[in-house]
């Protein structure tokens, strides 16, 4: 399965209306658009956000500064974004192809990638 994944949900409906042309009735899957062996869906601004100081031991934004090891971002709990990455992983699962639908600088690019 080819799997497209545009930076937001507008970009992913150009990209659909691409592909298979104005009516996408047929194609709305919930959170994807899905015909034949290709799926076009999106992230959303900060599907993931960096997970809080209590995440390292830390009780307060006050004890600065944080240096992790390594930094975690975690599922962000704002509006739907949490059932938006869910989906996003479950279509990755069976995908053959992975196509980066994030804009060209380093905020598309980190954003899908």
């Amino acid at each position: 399965m080819k799997v497209f994944i545009a930076v937001k949900k507008n970009v992913a409906d150009v990209m659909a209306e691409y592909l298979w042309g104005k009516d996408l009735s047929s194609c709305k899957k919930g959170r994807y658009y899905r015909k034949g062996d290709t799926v076009v869906t999106w992230a959303m601004g900060h599907v993931l956000e960096m997970a809080p100081p209590s995440h390292y031991g830390l009780e307060h934004w006050t004890d600065y500064p944080v240096f992790p090891e390594k930094w975690v971002k975690l599922p962000s709990c704002k509006g739907q974004a949490r059932e938006q990455l869910a989906a996003i992983g479950e279509l990755l699962k069976s995908a053959d192809v992975v196509v980066n639908g994030g804009g060209p600088g380093r905020g598309g690019q980190r954003l899908v990638g």
